[in-house]
């Protein structure tokens, strides 16, 4: 299990930020909304999965469609 999540492609909050074209709030909403919660690395700086990434960019399609 530590092997996989080793090879776990993770982005930080800046990346995430291009990535989805939004601010810390709009993320902070869209973490909300789709029940995920950023991790913590051992020095404590924050990161997100790739996958976790991906389902925000579809709160935010949900967004901009409703």
């Amino acid at each position: 299990m530590i092997k996989d999540r080793l090879n776990e492609r993770t982005l930080t909050p800046q990346e995430v930020r291009t990535i989805l074209k939004a601010d810390n709030k709009e993320i902070v909403d869209l973490c909300k909304k789709a029940a995920i919660r950023p991790r913590k690395n051992a020095m404590g700086h924050t990161y997100f999965s790739y996958d976790e990434v991906k389902n925000l960019s579809t709160e935010e399609l949900e967004k901009i469609i409703n």
